[in-house]
C-alpha cells in the first residue's frame, strides 16, 4: 500500500483528510498481510505529483518479490 505523507497539503487540510488516509492505508495493509509505504512530497496522486518516486517504489517492490 502506498500513500501520500501530505506535507506539502495545507495545515487542516492535513490533519482532517491527509493523516485520516495515512491511517486506513497503514490498517489497510496491516489487516492484508501488506506492508504501507508512504511516498513524500505527495498527497492523493503520488503516480502524478511524484511519479519517479513512484515508479522507484514499484520497481523495489517487484525486484523483492521476483
Amino acid at each position: 500500500m502506498i500513500s501520500g505523507t501530505w506535507e506539502t497539503a495545507p495545515e487542516q487540510y492535513r490533519e482532517r483528510g491527509g493523516v485520516p488516509l495515512m491511517a486506513c492505508a497503514r490498517i489497510t495493509a496491516e489487516r492484508i498481510g501488506g506492508r504501507h509505504t508512504p511516498a513524500s512530497c505527495t498527497g492523493h496522486y503520488p503516480h502524478v505529483d511524484v511519479p519517479e518516486k513512484l515508479n522507484g517504489l514499484l520497481a523495489a517492490f517487484w525486484d523483492q518479490a521476483a
